[in-house]
């Protein structure tokens, strides 16, 4: 059971990492993409829902749910001193 509590941290910590980066995607790197070159649109957009579709894999829902990044750290610190 101790393995399988390592393995369920580190998907939830994984899980938590790609939400944070794509948020930071969302909010900051398309828009500016979006303003600066506006011909890649469409390509925003697939990257948009391909986001969408990992999240919807994850959370069973296109819309992540907010995080709380304490849970991944703490989940970080937690590991530190697991060997």
């Amino acid at each position: 059971m101790a393995r399988a509590a390592v393995i369920a941290d580190h998907i939830t910590l994984m899980s938590l990492l790609v939400t944070e980066h794509h948020t930071g995607e969302d909010k900051h790197v398309w828009p500016n993409l979006i303003e600066r070159v506006p011909g890649e649109i469409p390509l925003v957009h697939v990257m948009e829902e391909q986001h969408a579709g990992v999240h919807a894999g994850i959370y069973g829902t296109p819309t992540p749910p907010r995080l709380r990044p304490a849970t991944g750290m703490a989940l970080l610190a937690g590991r530190a001193g697991a060997d």
